[in-house]
């Protein structure tokens, strides 16, 4: 799933639990587990479709087709803007303390350790690294399934799971 979705998401999470005592502990365990459930649903791993036998996300950026970095660049700027609009929109003193930003990373923690060629090849068998990328597998959707399904069914989850999110954060 592109990272937008993800992080609305985690975000309107973090928004609906702000009064709660210790909303950001439980804005990020949400966002956690928001990522792992909308990563079981049918999406596309890029802007433009489903991400298809050709893409390997272990390779490192510099091999990556330049339509993928595009697009990779694009939904993080995306993503970053929003989560910016989002803090300044909801308050909550420092950043560290605003629920709507903890549970963001939350959202996007998953895809941040195991899909950012930088890095996630080199944690990739830290023990607790190595735990979480099998969780995280384990509850994505199979690639086999996504090739079973209507081709733009990916894309009409993803706006639902963005449309649902901006309509949990703009009644809040």
């Amino acid at each position: 799933m592109l990272v937008v979705p993800h992080l609305i998401f985690g975000a309107a999470l973090g928004q609906a639990v702000n009064d709660l005592p210790g909303a950001t502990v439980l804005a990020f365990g949400l966002g956690v587990a928001s990522h792992y459930f909308l990563d079981s649903l049918p999406h596309w791993e890029r802007l433009v479709g489903y991400k298809g036998s050709d893409f390997d996300p272990a390779r490192p950026a510099s091999e990556w087709p330049r339509g993928y970095l595009i697009h990779a660049t694009i939904d993080v700027i995306l993503a970053a803007l929003l989560l910016v609009y989002l803090m300044w929109r909801v308050p909550h003193g420092q950043f560290y303390q605003n629920p709507v930003f903890w549970g963001a990373l939350g959202a996007v923690l998953p895809d941040l350790l195991d899909n950012v060629p930088f890095w996630s090849g080199k944690i990739a068998n830290w023990p607790i690294f190595k735990q979480e990328r099998y969780i995280h597998r384990y509850f994505h959707i199979t690639d086999e399934s996504q090739q079973h399904m209507p081709k733009y069914l990916g894309l009409v989850t993803q706006i639902a799971v963005f449309l649902f999110g901006a309509w949990i954060i703009l009644m809040s």
